[in-house]
């Protein structure tokens, strides 16, 4: 029997049966299994959406970066990727703030449970745009815990030379209204819209179709 004492909680454990422990290259040193769920469990999860891939997910914890599949560590030269800090409010109250080395923030807000809001909004754009095949580029979303287990920090990162991009993806998923016939669609439906000129008209238009106006 090969009995350990815990980094974080300081109960010893045996490595040899049960659920043993969990080792963190990033701390360097032996966690119980209790430790490690509950620093996962308070993670800030970066979900990055790349064209026509899978999304990729990472968990970042106090003790652990991992991926969001297998909760396997993360290679050391990747840590540097993500910084995440925390800021405390008053004695029992605060939250954690991730960034991406090397990546531009373009929105942030706060989701609260049960209620939308206008970062909900633009997060939906960008999972539509990627489930569609019309995102471009890479766009990760960042959700951060906080003290409320009923509200969360999320933003929005993309490359920094992306910035602009992104805008001008935005602008292409906002809901238009056909100048000639009046009729008020969204990028996904079938009367897509085609500039002509100074106007944005819809396909069947364009093509000569008839279709009651509006």
């Amino acid at each position: 029997m090969s009995e350990v004492k815990c980094f974080g909680c300081e109960s010893t454990f045996d490595t040899d049966s049960g659920d043993g422990g969990r080792w963190s290259e990033l701390r360097g040193a032996e966690y119980c299994w209790g430790c490690f769920e509950s620093d996962i469990e308070s993670a800030s999860v970066v979900t990055v959406y790349k064209p026509g891939k899978e999304e990729d997910r990472y968990l970042i914890g106090s003790n652990w970066i991992v991926d969001g599949e297998y909760y396997e560590e993360l290679p050391r030269e990747q840590w540097a990727r993500f910084n995440r800090t925390y800021t405390r409010t008053d004695a029992w109250r605060g939250y954690y703030v991730t960034t991406l080395e090397g990546w531009h923030e373009v929105a942030e807000g706060v989701n609260l449970w049960g209620e939308g809001s206008k970062i909900d909004g633009i997060a939906e754009k960008v999972k539509y745009a990627w489930e569609a095949e019309l995102l471009p580029f890479d766009v990760a979303f960042v959700v951060d815990r906080t003290s409320n287990v009923f509200a969360a920090g999320v933003s929005i990162f993309v490359p920094q030379h992306r910035v602009k991009d992104f805008e001008d993806l935005l602008l292409s998923l906002e809901p238009y209204g056909c100048s000639k016939c009046g009729i008020g669609y969204v990028p996904e439906d079938l009367v897509a819209p085609v500039k002509v000129g100074d106007e944005v008209v819809c396909t069947n238009c364009v093509e000569g179709g008839e279709h009651e106006l509006h």
